[in-house]
């Protein structure tokens, strides 16, 4: 009997053991579940209990080197549907149609889809949306959303560029900088039954949106509005088809101002045809003609195989090489280089290429940044072409000395013009002066680079007065002089590739 009564005690104390360790496991388990994952079921149950719909990013303002906005993002509406709490769907559809300028057919397939959420339009006009308010649809709703914006109109067009609905940057510094400028869009939080549906008297909210940073150019919008007007002017003047003006600080590489024509709004980018969009200072290649007379002069000027007070006979107007006549367009006999750039003589441009040879030319036409790009922060740039040396003959050397048998882009030009502006030093032109975030903080600055030096000082400075006397009397460029100003420049005839 004791024995019996002693197995039954020590049963009763494995069974309490058991059920104090079932206790100790559970209240394991709820501490897990409610201390240490607590935050992750919470999270979990929210997910369930709403659903997410995500939204248009809003973009950082790209700002001109004095501050004015070229490129910002102002607050729109946007409809939406919940087309589960909507009790007559089709007749919902006839009454927004109108006031949306929607297909009826459109509008009853967004609503009568399975989803329980659904766009209807998206970033309408503010008479649009108070007119869809009016209507009063329950399940019909508006939310804000960032919109693209250029305040200038077509001011700066080819360089900002524009983007899509995404927004996502399409062309230009928008496309260049889209990672920096793009924020976060967030979501539209709306809550949820366990079967999928709204609830009734459950709210929406915006969650987790962010502004991208901000830009600061280098471009000047005075002078940039200044350059489109005369740009158009002067294309309208000349009957041309096309044009374009880069304006350059050629102690730094600053772009200043960088205009094309035909132009375009990029609020509208979709009413004009995709070439009007092109950066042509970028995108287009051109002979340079007898602008390229002056890196030939430098190139000979530097490595010391011609001077200053030496005379070059032009033939009095034609010249014969590789088979080939060349002419100038007023004959000339004994001219010195700077008279060969003020007259603009092809003869003495070829006989001095003849002097320093294929690959000296060659050599300085790549030191000048000619076949390559220049770096500048834009999408789309092209190389230009010029062919190596050993697959030029006579004739190519000598249509290469005054500009044909190559192509350059507008920027390639401008950009070796101010290496010998500056003094000698080619300098990789820029846009975008710095990035800030939206605290107003820093992220980062660009600085002035230096690709190369390519000329001596005293060479640029030979030049530079050479192409002063193109502005003065008798020069070819008499039309640039601007009284009380030192001008310099050189005319050429550009044929485009």
């Amino acid at each position: 009997m004791k024995e019996l009564e002693k197995g039954i005690r020590i049963r009763i104390r494995l069974v309490g053991l058991l059920f104090m360790l079932g206790f100790v496991l559970v209240g394991v388990r709820a501490m897990d579940l409610q201390v240490l994952q607590g935050q992750q079921w919470l999270e979990r149950a929210e997910r369930q209990q709403q659903r997410t719909v995500p939204l248009t990013p809003q973009r950082g303002t790209v700002y001109d080197r004095n501050g004015a906005e070229l490129a910002v993002s102002i607050d729109v509406d946007s409809i939406y549907a919940e087309p589960r709490k909507i009790k007559d769907r089709q007749q919902a559809a006839r009454a927004l149609a109108p006031v949306l300028s929607l297909p009826v057919d459109t509008l009853t397939a967004k609503l009568n889809g399975s989803r329980n959420f659904a766009w209807i339009k998206r970033q309408v006009s503010p008479q649009q949306s108070e007119a869809v308010l009016r209507l009063g649809i329950d399940g019909i709703n508006t939310i804000k959303e960032p919109q693209r914006f250029y305040p200038n109109s077509a001011v700066a067009a080819h360089l900002i560029g524009f983007t899509g609905l995404d927004p996502k940057g399409l062309e230009g510094v928008e496309l260049k900088y889209d990672q920096e400028l793009l924020g976060s869009g967030g979501f539209l939080v709306t809550e949820r039954d366990a079967l999928g549906r709204g609830l009734g008297s459950g709210g929406s909210e915006v969650q987790g949106a962010s502004r991208g940073h901000d830009l600061y150019l280098t471009l000047d919008k005075n002078l940039q509005y200044i350059v489109e007007r005369e740009l158009a002017a002067g294309v309208r003047q000349a009957g041309a088809k096309a044009g374009t003006v880069v304006m350059l600080e050629p102690e730094t590489g600053r772009i200043l101002a960088m205009a094309s024509q035909p132009t375009y709004n990029p609020n509208a980018f979709g009413r004009h045809k995709p070439s009007q969009w092109r950066n042509r200072a970028i995108c287009d290649e051109f002979e340079p003609g007898s602008t390229f007379k002056i890196f030939l002069m430098a190139a000979a000027l530097n490595e010391a195989v011609i001077n200053t007070t030496e005379k070059i006979d032009c033939e009095n107007g034609k010249f014969r090489v590789g088979g080939k006549t060349i002419h100038d367009t007023k004959p000339h006999q004994l001219l010195t280089p700077l008279e060969i750039i003020k007259y603009s003589s092809n003869i003495g441009s070829a006989k001095i290429g003849k002097i320093l040879e294929r690959e000296g030319l060659y050599s300085y036409i790549r030191k000048f940044g000619f076949g390559e790009r220049t770096g500048v922060d834009l999408p789309g740039e092209l190389n230009g072409l010029i062919h190596k040396p050993d697959r030029w003959f006579e004739v190519d050397l000598a249509a290469i000395s005054f500009g044909q048998g190559l192509t350059v882009t507008p920027l390639q030009l401008a950009a070796a013009t101010a290496a010998i502006a500056n003094g000698g030093n080619l300098m990789e032109p820029y846009v975008v002066e710095r990035i800030v975030d939206r605290q107003g903080q820093v992220r980062e600055t660009r600085q002035p680079r230096v690709i190369r030096r390519v000329i001596g000082r005293d060479v640029a400075e030979l030049v530079s007065r050479m192409m002063e006397a193109a502005t003065e009397d008798g020069g070819t460029a008499v039309k640039a002089r601007v009284p009380g100003f030192r001008v310099a420049g050189k005319t050429g005839t550009a044929q485009k590739v």
